[in-house]
């Protein structure tokens, strides 16, 4: 949790070094370079973890919907035929 939250500074304050200023300014130790891309790294492969998980998840759903709502067409259309031939 605390990578992401690293990815986060970095990306909003637009750096390593504007990550290290605010930590100063807050009296805060600096982190170095190499750790800050290594936590950079290792919060990307969590994001993009749930990104294709979320992608799954959605594509399915999708699927799922479509197939219901070919479903009810087709009820539909059947229900409509057998109607009019009962007359």
């Amino acid at each position: 949790m605390f990578a992401i939250i690293i990815t986060a500074m970095i990306d909003s304050l637009g750096g390593a070094d504007r990550v290290n200023n605010v930590l100063a300014a807050l009296n805060l130790k600096p982190i170095s370079q190499k750790n800050l891309k290594l936590m950079e790294r290792r919060a990307g492969n969590f994001v993009e973890s749930v990104a294709k998980k979320s992608t799954a998840k959605a594509a399915k759903d999708s699927f799922e919907l479509e197939m219901e709502y070919e479903n009810n067409i087709s009820m539909c259309s059947l229900t409509s035929i057998f109607f009019v031939n009962s007359i």
